[in-house]
Protein backbone atom coordinates (compact mmCIF):
# COMPACT_ATOMS: atom_id res chain seq x y z
CA UNK A 1 0.00 0.00 0.00
CA UNK A 2 1.42 3.25 -1.09
CA UNK A 3 -0.61 5.74 0.88
CA UNK A 4 -3.57 6.39 3.13
CA UNK A 5 -5.95 6.57 0.15
CA UNK A 6 -5.12 2.96 -0.76
CA UNK A 7 -5.68 1.89 2.85
CA UNK A 8 -9.04 3.73 2.90
CA UNK A 9 -10.04 2.01 -0.33
CA UNK A 10 -9.25 -1.46 1.11
CA UNK A 11 -11.23 -0.72 4.29
CA UNK A 12 -14.17 0.57 2.22
CA UNK A 13 -14.17 -2.63 0.07
CA UNK A 14 -14.06 -4.78 3.19
CA UNK A 15 -17.06 -2.93 4.64
CA UNK A 16 -18.96 -3.40 1.39
CA UNK A 17 -18.30 -7.11 1.33
CA UNK A 18 -19.65 -7.43 4.89
CA UNK A 19 -22.74 -5.33 4.14
CA UNK A 20 -23.45 -7.26 0.92
CA UNK A 21 -24.01 -10.37 3.00
CA UNK A 22 -26.57 -8.53 5.12
CA UNK A 23 -28.49 -6.94 2.25
CA UNK A 24 -30.31 -10.03 0.98
CA UNK A 25 -31.55 -10.94 4.45
CA UNK A 26 -32.58 -7.35 5.15
CA UNK A 27 -34.31 -7.08 1.79
CA UNK A 28 -36.05 -10.42 2.32
CA UNK A 29 -37.45 -9.34 5.68
CA UNK A 30 -38.49 -5.95 4.26
CA UNK A 31 -40.34 -7.58 1.38
CA UNK A 32 -42.02 -10.20 3.54
CA UNK A 33 -43.02 -7.83 6.36
CA UNK A 34 -43.55 -4.44 4.73
CA UNK A 35 -44.49 -5.10 1.13
CA UNK A 36 -46.68 -8.16 1.57
CA UNK A 37 -50.30 -7.01 1.24
CA UNK A 38 -51.43 -10.02 3.25
CA UNK A 39 -49.39 -8.97 6.27
CA UNK A 40 -50.94 -5.49 6.42
CA UNK A 41 -54.29 -5.19 4.64
CA UNK A 42 -54.66 -1.52 5.60
CA UNK A 43 -51.43 -0.58 3.85
CA UNK A 44 -53.14 -0.04 0.51
CA UNK A 45 -50.39 -1.91 -1.30
CA UNK A 46 -51.27 -3.61 -4.57
CA UNK A 47 -51.18 -7.36 -4.92
CA UNK A 48 -48.72 -7.10 -7.79
CA UNK A 49 -47.58 -4.52 -10.27
CA UNK A 50 -49.62 -6.31 -12.95
CA UNK A 51 -52.86 -6.27 -10.97
CA UNK A 52 -54.84 -3.20 -9.97
CA UNK A 53 -56.84 -5.22 -7.40
CA UNK A 54 -56.44 -4.34 -3.77
CA UNK A 55 -56.36 -6.79 -0.91
CA UNK A 56 -59.82 -5.75 0.29
CA UNK A 57 -61.42 -6.47 -3.07
CA UNK A 58 -59.73 -9.86 -3.33
CA UNK A 59 -60.76 -10.64 0.25
CA UNK A 60 -64.41 -9.85 -0.49
CA UNK A 61 -64.46 -11.90 -3.69
CA UNK A 62 -62.49 -14.69 -2.08
CA UNK A 63 -64.87 -15.05 0.84
CA UNK A 64 -67.84 -14.97 -1.50
CA UNK A 65 -66.39 -17.73 -3.68
CA UNK A 66 -65.59 -19.99 -0.76
CA UNK A 67 -69.24 -19.66 0.31
CA UNK A 68 -70.41 -20.14 -3.29
CA UNK A 69 -68.36 -23.32 -3.51
CA UNK A 70 -69.95 -24.68 -0.34
CA UNK A 71 -73.37 -23.71 -1.75
CA UNK A 72 -72.70 -25.68 -4.96
CA UNK A 73 -71.53 -28.72 -3.00
CA UNK A 74 -74.69 -28.61 -0.86
CA UNK A 75 -76.87 -28.23 -3.96
CA UNK A 76 -75.16 -31.22 -5.57
CA UNK A 77 -75.71 -33.23 -2.41
CA UNK A 78 -79.39 -32.18 -2.26
CA UNK A 79 -79.88 -33.15 -5.91
CA UNK A 80 -78.32 -36.54 -5.29
CA UNK A 81 -80.35 -37.18 -2.13
CA UNK A 82 -83.57 -36.29 -3.95
CA UNK A 83 -82.96 -39.09 -6.46
CA UNK A 84 -79.95 -41.29 -5.57
CA UNK A 85 -80.38 -43.62 -8.52
CA UNK A 86 -80.72 -40.97 -11.21
CA UNK A 87 -78.87 -37.91 -9.96
CA UNK A 88 -75.29 -39.08 -9.53
CA UNK A 89 -74.16 -36.38 -11.94
CA UNK A 90 -75.61 -33.74 -9.60
CA UNK A 91 -73.30 -34.93 -6.85
CA UNK A 92 -70.29 -35.12 -9.19
CA UNK A 93 -70.84 -31.74 -10.85
CA UNK A 94 -71.87 -29.98 -7.63
CA UNK A 95 -68.89 -31.43 -5.78
CA UNK A 96 -66.40 -30.75 -8.55
CA UNK A 97 -67.44 -27.20 -9.38
CA UNK A 98 -68.13 -26.44 -5.73
CA UNK A 99 -64.60 -27.50 -4.80
CA UNK A 100 -63.19 -25.58 -7.76
CA UNK A 101 -65.10 -22.41 -6.81
CA UNK A 102 -63.98 -22.72 -3.20
CA UNK A 103 -60.40 -23.17 -4.44
CA UNK A 104 -60.67 -19.97 -6.52
CA UNK A 105 -61.93 -18.23 -3.39
CA UNK A 106 -59.05 -19.51 -1.26
CA UNK A 107 -56.55 -18.47 -3.93
CA UNK A 108 -58.08 -14.98 -4.02
CA UNK A 109 -57.84 -14.82 -0.23
CA UNK A 110 -54.15 -15.71 -0.54
CA UNK A 111 -53.64 -12.81 -2.94
CA UNK A 112 -53.45 -14.57 -6.31
CA UNK A 113 -55.01 -12.02 -8.66
CA UNK A 114 -55.23 -14.48 -11.57
CA UNK A 115 -57.75 -16.52 -9.56
CA UNK A 116 -60.26 -13.71 -10.13
CA UNK A 117 -60.15 -14.31 -13.89
CA UNK A 118 -60.29 -18.09 -13.43
CA UNK A 119 -63.33 -17.72 -11.16
CA UNK A 120 -65.02 -15.47 -13.71
CA UNK A 121 -64.43 -17.92 -16.57
CA UNK A 122 -65.47 -20.94 -14.55
CA UNK A 123 -68.61 -19.26 -13.22
CA UNK A 124 -69.52 -17.96 -16.67
CA UNK A 125 -69.28 -21.52 -17.98
CA UNK A 126 -71.42 -22.75 -15.06
CA UNK A 127 -74.05 -20.09 -15.74
CA UNK A 128 -74.28 -21.19 -19.37
CA UNK A 129 -74.62 -24.86 -18.39
CA UNK A 130 -77.14 -24.08 -15.65
CA UNK A 131 -79.19 -22.00 -18.12
CA UNK A 132 -79.33 -24.94 -20.50
CA UNK A 133 -80.10 -27.50 -17.78
CA UNK A 134 -82.73 -25.29 -16.08
CA UNK A 135 -84.50 -24.70 -19.40
CA UNK A 136 -84.48 -28.45 -20.10
CA UNK A 137 -85.74 -29.18 -16.57
CA UNK A 138 -88.59 -26.68 -16.77
CA UNK A 139 -89.60 -27.95 -20.21
CA UNK A 140 -89.65 -31.52 -18.88
CA UNK A 141 -91.72 -30.39 -15.89
CA UNK A 142 -94.20 -28.56 -18.13
CA UNK A 143 -94.51 -31.76 -20.19
CA UNK A 144 -95.65 -33.61 -17.06
CA UNK A 145 -92.41 -35.20 -15.86
CA UNK A 146 -91.67 -35.05 -12.10
CA UNK A 147 -88.77 -32.58 -12.47
CA UNK A 148 -89.94 -29.76 -10.23
CA UNK A 149 -87.22 -30.21 -7.60
CA UNK A 150 -84.44 -30.66 -10.15
CA UNK A 151 -85.53 -27.66 -12.23
CA UNK A 152 -85.88 -25.51 -9.11
CA UNK A 153 -82.48 -26.58 -7.77
CA UNK A 154 -80.72 -25.92 -11.07
CA UNK A 155 -82.46 -22.54 -11.31
CA UNK A 156 -81.23 -21.73 -7.82
CA UNK A 157 -77.68 -22.70 -8.85
CA UNK A 158 -78.05 -20.49 -11.95
CA UNK A 159 -79.14 -17.58 -9.77
CA UNK A 160 -76.14 -18.16 -7.49
CA UNK A 161 -73.81 -18.21 -10.49
CA UNK A 162 -75.23 -14.96 -11.86
CA UNK A 163 -74.92 -13.26 -8.47
CA UNK A 164 -71.34 -14.55 -8.21
CA UNK A 165 -70.49 -13.08 -11.60
CA UNK A 166 -71.99 -9.80 -10.38
CA UNK A 167 -69.82 -9.93 -7.25
CA UNK A 168 -66.72 -10.46 -9.37
CA UNK A 169 -67.55 -7.69 -11.84
CA UNK A 170 -68.45 -5.26 -9.05
CA UNK A 171 -65.21 -6.00 -7.20
CA UNK A 172 -62.76 -5.81 -10.08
Amino acid sequence: MKNAADLSSVIHRADLSRSEKKVPETLRSFVSEKMNPLSDPSSGLKLSSASPMSYGIMKTSGRWFVAFGVFLILCGLAGFLSNPSGAKTALISGGTFGALSAAWGLLMLRGFAWAWMAALGCTGFLAAVFTWRAAAGWMAYSAGEPKLFAASLISLMLAGSLVSIGVLVKNR
